[in-house]
């Protein structure tokens, strides 16, 4: 574009508004201006980047628009160079080169968001007099063309700029860079004087075409080896070094390109154009356009000299056959498609492509005709209000049945009818002999009919849903009673061959049902809107649906639960019109009753683009505070409030819950999804600990963004972190262990303490029986003595002899036990003998004595404390027995109890009660009070033994004596 033309296009961007509109083919239009928040209605570009945002470049700055707001650029808010910025061009890595008026370049770069100005711009702004026309990339360089070139072009190598020129030529007026790789160039020169178009490959310069075309050309763009260029109203095509007029415009050239199709967009002084089948086709007109570009999802965006920036969907090529009423019924015939509208039937030749008015006979009817529906089940055209007509192709339009009653028919084939009533009730017809039959009973009001070829007649009601009909009972229709089943109005009713029946409805989307099994789809699966109007079949999988907000295509599986949603369009995707009253397939070709006439569009170009949208971070806010970016944070624990922004950025939003986000916690297991259509959330008072915040968009046929994470931590509060608790935890156990420790330290001192009293108390003890034992000598000595001294007395020399001799033998022993903590039962038990042996001669008449043991006992094996019994024999042979008397018995036996030894010393005496009656003189029993000593000394609390005495005069009726019993220890 030179300086001149930019004045022209000015002075004419003056004129524009009154400049003639044309209806735009390509559908609904949508205008961005000033009072949508951009900075300037003067726009140079519109430009995608690689996030999805929007740019434009205006003459107050640059705009970038997320489907949502615009946000404006300026050189007072950014590092932009200059707020008029005339192109931009995107390097390899994504980035954006946006030329300013100055001739600076500042760069942005998508990912950080951030505007750098260009390196070179001081030597751009001296050495080039205009403003950067071309940018070209490589992976390390950028070679830079001025407006005007005058035979010089900026090189931008590995953070280097130098300026190269052209010397061979007098002057170049317009130069192209088309493939940097193979570093060929496009020269539009003047050389000696002479116009030429030169070809530049690998440093060899080629004349493509000679000054008799007299060309120039301002961009080029390749498409299958050929290379477009455009100059005024001409666009040209240069292929296999032939230059020729590709397509000439009514108004001069401002920019050309192609769009994902590869299809060339141009963009004139009165318009945008896109290229179709049959040429280019208008997308808007009346306008100074500077700019048309198409983003990922085929939405066309036009920049505008006097008017902002305009989105045009693409929808392909949609022919609108324009009537000035709506059309509610289609019905493709063979070659003719039958619309009907308003009061006459319309038919549209396949062939001619023209639609012409149906010859009848009806016309001069007093009654309005009104058009409701065609039969499409035999071909017959039947409508409806108040007549039933036939068309025949050599007579037309013909009327029979004309009665008031009828307003919807089924054509059943041999001159049989199924008609509704006007307002309710059911009437069979015969064509033949002109009867009509009524049921009365029938008192629903029907919306549809349907036969499928199992020969039943399918009826949709206003309330009670679906009827059915068999053949032979056409007047005695059932309800069907399915729980799944529709209950509200019915619209539409269809069947595929394979008898799955098809039933639109009012206000609950469309069911589907095949061998008892019911399948409904709705808005949740899809559905644009579960208002259906009108409903067509492709094929047995194909299924279209036209609603009050647009139309869906639907895929029918064997299996009725896959069957899917699989999209929608309507006004904002290039349909002229969102409502749609009727639909059908014909002839490969998709035909909708809209509004103003029919539209007529080909099934294959309405598929959109198989694109996701994408998803965006953007600020976050702690308790409503600064912003920070959005990368991975650390919070404290005060900073629980978070508030976090994001953008989806689709074109092709849905009417609600455009996003589904969730937030998952290191403690929660809930990690089901919410949906919102807020580009923000808050959440207020979270806990401590990892959280990982997830968001995705969609678009309205529900496909699905990548999910855009962002991940951060809420630190606790110290005395909630692990470190402290475990601080804490070790405290008390370190305190726990001392107190252990000093409990531990304090018992054993206490337990030394303890076992050195128990050990001088044992060594009493000890000492203490042998004391005791020691008091048996002199007390058993000083009876002896006393024995051997009667003897002696008494003259008996041999008897006191004998009787030392056995003494002698008691002492050694006694002293010898008395020495030992233990001895055997054997020695006891040789013991006790030898002393009652002792004591018999003393007593020789007195008493006998015997001395036994269980054969369970090994006297040899098992040790007894010593000298323990005697004292308890001796105390009988003192006690039991009267001087005067004689005969008397002494017994001591041993057994074993448990562990211990229990030994009985027994006599027949006179008893513990009858001596104690008899004595007068309290006697001391020295052998007694020994035994009970030395067994509470050898007590403890298991060892169980105990001394027992038993007066026999009172616990046996005919028996005297005592009876003593010692349980004692054993080793």
């Amino acid at each position: 574009m030179t300086l001149p033309r930019v004045l022209i296009c000015v002075l004419l961007s003056m004129l524009a508004p009154l400049m003639a509109r044309s209806q735009n083919s390509f559908g609904h239009v949508k205008n961005y201006g000033s009072s949508d928040g951009l900075p300037s209605p003067e726009t140079y570009f519109v430009k995608e980047d690689l996030k999805g945002y929007l740019w434009v470049g205006t003459d107050r700055g640059l705009s970038r628009y997320d489907g949502y707001t615009f946000k404006n650029f300026t050189s007072g808010n950014s590092a932009l160079t200059n707020n008029t910025i005339f192109n931009v061009y995107e390097s390899p890595a994504g980035n954006l080169w946006f030329a300013c008026y100055d001739g600076s370049i500042t760069i942005y770069d998508p990912v950080k968001e951030l505007f750098t100005p260009f390196k070179g711009n001081d030597s751009l702004k001296k050495w080039f007099k205009y403003w950067p026309a071309h940018v070209a990339f490589n992976e390390d360089t950028a070679v830079i063309f001025e407006y005007n070139v005058f035979n010089e072009c900026a090189v931008f190598v590995n953070q280097t700029i130098k300026r190269q020129a052209y010397t061979s030529f007098d002057s170049i007026t317009s130069i192209y860079f088309e493939d940097i790789n193979a570093y060929r160039t496009l020269f539009d020169a003047f050389y000696a004087s002479k116009r030429h178009l030169f070809a530049n490959k690998v440093g060899r310069i080629n004349t493509i075409a000679d000054s008799s075309l007299r060309l120039r050309f301002e961009y080029v763009v390749s498409r299958k080896g050929s290379s477009f260029f455009y100059y005024d109203y001409n666009l040209y095509e240069l292929r296999n070094g032939h230059v020729s007029v590709y397509e000439r415009f009514d108004h001069p050239i401002q920019h050309i390109g192609l769009d994902q199709y590869g299809r060339l967009m141009a963009s004139t002084e009165g318009g945008a154009y896109v290229e179709t089948n049959t040429g280019f086709s208008e997308v808007l007109k009346g306008r100074m356009i500077s700019d048309v570009s198409q983003d990922i999802e085929g939405n066309y965006w036009v920049a505008s000299l006097d008017n902002g920036i305009y989105k045009i969907p693409d929808i392909g090529a949609v022919h609108h056959m324009k009537l000035d009423y709506p059309v509610n019924s289609l019905l493709g015939d063979g070659t003719h498609l039958f619309m009907g509208g308003a009061d006459q039937i319309l038919v549209y030749e396949a062939s001619s492509r023209k639609i012409k008015t149906v010859r009848d006979k009806v016309s001069r009817s007093p009654k309005t005709l009104r058009i409701n529906e065609f039969d499409k089940n035999r071909g017959k055209v039947l409508t409806g209000a108040h007549h039933l007509l036939t068309h025949d192709k050599d007579v037309g339009l013909q009327r029979f049945f004309d009665d008031s009653r009828f307003k919807r028919s089924i054509y059943l084939g041999h001159g049989q009818i199924l008609a509704a009533g006007a307002y309710n009730g059911l009437y069979f017809l015969n064509e033949l002999d002109s009867t009509i039959v009524y049921n009365a009973d029938f008192d629903q009001v029907i919306t549809g009919f349907d036969e499928d070829e199992t020969d039943t007649v399918w009826i949709g009601t206003l309330n009670s849903g679906m009827w059915y009909t068999l053949r032979d009972k056409l007047l005695k229709p059932k309800q069907l009673k399915h729980p799944d089943g529709p209950k509200d109005r019915i619209t539409e009713v269809l069947h595929t061959s394979d008898n799955t029946r098809i039933f639109g409805t009012i206000s609950s989307g469309v069911f589907l049902l095949r061998n008892g099994q019911m399948k409904q789809l709705s808005v949740e699966d899809g559905l644009i809107s579960e208002v259906v109007n009108a409903l067509t079949l492709e094929s047995d999988s194909v299924l279209w649906v036209g609603t009050n907000k647009g139309l869906n295509k639907l895929h029918l599986e064997d299996n009725l639960e896959n069957c899917r949603v699989l999209y929608s369009l309507n006004a904002d995707d290039g349909l002229p019109y969102s409502y749609i009253y009727c639909l059908e397939f014909w002839r490969n070709k998709l035909y909708l009753g809209v509004e103003r006439g029919v539209l007529e569009i080909i099934p294959d170009r309405l598929k959109p683009l198989p694109v996701k949208p994408r998803m965006d971070i953007g600020q976050i806010q702690i308790a409503q505070t600064s912003g920070h970016p959005a990368g991975d944070m650390v919070f404290k624990h005060f900073q629980n409030d978070i508030s976090i922004d994001y953008v989806g950025i689709s074109f092709n939003k849905p009417e609600s819950d455009f996003y589904r986000y969730r937030l998952l916690y290191s403690g929660d297991d809930d990690t089901s999804y919410r949906y919102t259509s807020n580009t923000s959330i808050d959440f207020l008072n979270l806990a401590p600990g990892s959280y990982q915040f997830e968001v995705a968009c969609r678009d309205k046929n529900n496909n699905w963004s990548k999910t855009k994470t962002y991940s951060f931590e809420i630190t606790p509060h110290y005395t909630d972190t692990i470190w402290f608790k475990v601080s804490v935890v070790a405290f008390v156990i370190i305190f726990l262990l001392l107190i252990i420790v000093w409990q531990y330290k304090e018992i054993k001192r206490k337990n030394e303490k303890e076992k050195k009293l128990r050990d001088l108390e044992l060594k009493f003890k000890e000492s203490e029986l042998a004391i005791l034992r020691n008091q048996m000598n002199p007390h058993f000595v000083f009876n002896a003595l006393n024995s051997i001294q009667s003897y002696i007395l008494q003259s008996d020399p041999e008897t006191a002899s004998g009787y030392v001799q056995r003494f002698s033998v008691l002492m050694r022993s006694s002293l010898e036990y008395t020495m030992d903590d233990w001895i055997s039962l054997r020695k006891e038990i040789d013991f006790l003998a030898n002393y009652l042996h002792v004591e018999k001669l003393r007593f020789p008449d007195r008493f006998s004595f015997k001395i036994t043991h269980s054969e369970e006992i090994d006297p040899e094996e098992i040790n007894i404390p010593p000298l323990l019994i005697q004292p308890l024999v001796e105390n009988c042979v003192k006690h039991a027995f009267s001087p005067d008397e004689n005969g008397g018995l002494i017994k001591v036996h041993f057994e074993l109890e448990a562990d211990k030894i229990r030994c009985t010393v027994e006599d027949n005496g006179i008893g513990i009660v009858k001596k104690k009656a008899r004595s007068r003189i309290k006697h001391r029993s020295y052998g007694i009070e020994v035994v009970q000593n030395r067994l509470e000394l050898l007590d403890d609390e298991e060892s169980g033994q105990y001394l027992e005495y038993h007066d026999l005069g009172e616990t046996e009726e005919e028996g005297t004596g005592t009876r003593v019993l010692v349980l004692i220890p054993i080793e």
